[in-house]
């Protein structure tokens, strides 16, 4: 592979690269592979190719996309009285782009296989785009075995799109039938994302909304007690001056939220924390329970879906952090049982006579609620499908929870903006030249930053390079003695 062209979608000199590195792995559960997405904002301009002659930076519509967008002018034309004398429909410039990664989740590939221009994507435009991408790959061998997004509204509605081979009484999708392969495919939200999303929840509950008379944007409640973040100020303010506290992760930043700190994934798991959940049992002596058991489903939650690497949980001392090679994990049981507690929560909301209005103020947002039942029990389902595929081989399969997230995603796009000299915003021809030469640079290209909003994707360093000898220290040189 002398030389990689810059290619909308799936890159087929990158594709060809991970099949050739890819015969190494005989066994039948290396086969499986995790797909994420998400999109990075570029920057409108256009670009002359001097290789096709063409501006680059607006987006391509296929025939389709073309006809329907014709047809939708044509229609508003008729209905405003105004008529635009258009042959063809207007290309809107780039201001997105739509990227892929392929995650191996028993073997070390990982790389983004596809970029895609967007300026706005529809869940019809998704569900295509995915399922192209899903082709492609499971095509030269790829089997992708779950598919991991954040919760957007546009993601949420392509995901409930497809038909679902278990059906739940919410009404949620977390599976469907791969056509390509036979087999199931999972959905997931990502976990970091839903941590952060949670914590919000849990902010607004208690806050007044802006506008008089409307009451307060949420106000937690569950089994009669109230879950509120005037409890948590209240604890932080009592300790904050000490200089041995019990709540030491707390700090100003996870208290007063901005619109910069509420991205950062760290300061949303030290609230939803083990600590925090003590400190309000022993405060309050059992009268806010169903609070710490709430902060205590979300500690272990994240760390059931963030195990990083096989010796993370001695290190650390926390068993949720450990791999998992067993199909009959105690862990999977556990993750259904938290799920119940929301299950009583939704039953219990539903059954107060109230207005529609105030029992949603008393639950989570209806989407953070959604994208916590689809990853308990798509990540569920998923690990125990890659380790019932490998039950019967000589080498048993372990999983790592962290390859079902979007973080080595979220470092990549880190990495694309440092590239371009810390461009915040690079068109979408450098991130087209960006996915050729990150690919090439291996793993620089999922490292994490120093502000990233992501833990580190534990791809800096291998196992390899800790046990290597450390270069010798060179020997000092002593000057001659002249007479």
């Amino acid at each position: 592979m002398s030389y990689f062209w810059l290619t909308e979608g799936v890159n087929p000199d990158i594709l060809a690269d991970l099949v050739e590195k890819k015969k190494i792995f005989k066994l039948k559960h290396q086969l499986y592979y995790v797909l994420a997405f998400d999109e990075i904002y570029v920057r409108k301009n256009l670009v002359f190719d001097k290789r096709t002659g063409e501006l680059v930076g607006f987006v391509k519509l296929d025939e389709l996309e073309e006809e329907l967008t014709a047809l939708n002018r044509e229609l508003h034309d008729e209905l405003s009285g105004v008529v635009v004398n258009t042959t063809k429909p207007q290309r809107k410039p780039v201001d997105k782009m739509l990227c892929f990664l392929l995650t191996g989740i028993c073997n070390n590939l990982k790389a983004v296989v596809a970029c895609y221009p967007r300026a706005s994507t529809s869940k019809e435009k998704l569900h295509g785009i995915v399922w192209e991408v899903v082709s492609t790959l499971e095509r030269n061998g790829f089997h992708i075995n779950c598919v991991v997004c954040d919760g957007a509204s546009v993601n949420r509605g392509f995901i409930q799109m497809h038909e679902p081979i278990t059906k739940t009484a919410s009404g949620v999708v977390f599976d469907t039938i791969n056509p390509w392969s036979g087999k199931p495919l999972y959905f997931m939200s990502d976990p970091p994302h839903l941590l952060k999303t949670t914590r919000n929840g849990l902010y607004s509950s208690g806050r007044l909304s802006r506008g008089k008379g409307k009451g307060c944007i949420r106000s937690l409640q569950k089994g009669g007690q109230q879950m509120l973040w005037s409890t948590i100020v209240g604890l932080y303010e009592e300790e904050k001056d000490f200089n041995l506290r019990k709540l030491y992760k707390l700090n100003s930043e996870d208290i007063f939220i901005n619109s910069y700190s509420a991205m950062r994934v760290s300061l949303a798991a030290h609230v939803l924390s083990r600590s925090l959940a003590e400190a309000i049992s022993k405060k309050f002596k059992g009268k806010f329970s169903q609070f710490s058991k709430f902060l205590d489903i979300m500690n272990d939650f994240f760390d059931m879906t963030n195990g990083q690497h096989s010796f993370q949980a001695a290190r650390s001392r926390i068993e949720n952090f450990k791999s998992y090679s067993d199909v009959n994990d105690a862990r999977f049981a556990k993750m259904e049982e938290m799920w119940q507690f929301f299950e009583e929560w939704k039953s219990e909301t539903k059954a107060l006579n109230l207005t529609a209005n105030e029992k949603a103020k008393r639950l989570l947002s209806a989407e953070t609620l959604q994208g916590l039942e689809r990853t308990m029990k798509g990540f569920t389902a998923a690990v125990k499908y890659v380790l019932t595929e490998g039950k019967d081989e000589e080498e048993k399969p372990y999983i790592n929870a962290r390859v079902y997230s979007q973080d080595p995603l979220e470092n990549y796009f880190s990495s694309m903006r440092a590239k371009f000299g810390g461009n915040r915003h690079p068109d979408s021809t450098q991130v087209l030249q960006g996915q050729v030469s990150l690919h090439v640079q291996k793993d620089w290209a999922f490292r994490s930053r120093k502000r990233s909003n992501c833990a580190d994707s534990g791809t800096r360093f291998s196992i390899k390079d800790l046990n290597a000898p450390l270069p010798k220290r060179p020997k000092a040189r002593r000057r001659l003695e002249t007479a």
